[in-house]
């Protein structure tokens, strides 16, 4: 492996590893946002797996 194509894998591991947390952290919000409706009683769900809400 050549250090530019090392430098490369390194920068695109990086790239892969914020996008992992940025979706991570969406994730975390929707979820959050989710159980506070839960407890609110403001959840609508759309189909009847429970896997596609709406949160007001």
């Amino acid at each position: 492996m050549s250090y530019i194509h090392h430098e490369q894998a390194e920068k695109e591991k990086l790239e892969l590893e914020k996008a992992v947390a940025k979706k991570a952290e969406r994730m975390r919000a929707a979820y959050s946002a989710l159980k506070k409706s839960e407890r609110e009683g403001t959840v609508q769900y759309l189909n009847e797996k429970r896997n596609w809400y709406v949160v007001r």
